[in-house]
């Protein structure tokens, strides 16, 4: 609370269309050297701890921005989930492009 949040849209990263204007965003807060950032998602499921005998490479087939901000596949028992690394995603601001959202 009292803290300003730099907010970073995840669709916008992940090369998505916007999400339309009524929709509903969750928003995943996580910190970096010391300083807030809130990545907006379309929803948050749940908390999972993951085995790591379900955690694979990518595979060739993940293209674009996917394979440039994920670090791993997770093979669950009905999807793959796709992993994400916050700190590449971060990096996509500092880097001058435009994306961040306050």
């Amino acid at each position: 609370r009292g803290r300003i949040v730099t907010a970073l849209d995840l669709r916008q990263c992940l090369g998505l269309p916007p999400a339309e204007a009524k929709a509903t965003r969750m928003s995943v807060v996580v910190e970096q050297e010391g300083e807030l950032y809130s990545l907006l998602a379309d929803s948050v499921r749940e908390v999972l701890n993951v085995p790591a005998e379900a955690r694979e490479e990518l595979p060739d087939t993940l293209r674009g921005a996917w394979r440039e901000h994920a670090v791993a596949v997770h093979r669950l028992q009905d999807e793959l989930l796709i992993e994400l690394d916050p700190d590449r995603l971060l990096a996509v601001g500092s880097r001058g492009t435009g994306e961040w959202r306050r």
